[in-house]
């Protein structure tokens, strides 16, 4: 039994999915745009 827990404490320090992309997009790893006409004419570039 104890070793579950330790295993679900190792699980909970991993960063989630969401955690990762939070930190991409506060980096300016991941290009925001402002509006949506902004990222329309991105994809047209």
């Amino acid at each position: 039994m104890a070793k579950f827990a330790n295993i679900d404490v190792v699980e909970h320090k991993k960063p989630s999915r969401l955690d990762k992309a939070i930190k991409e997009v506060k980096n300016g790893e991941v290009e925001t745009f402002k509006n949506f006409n902004d990222f329309e004419k991105s994809l047209n570039a």
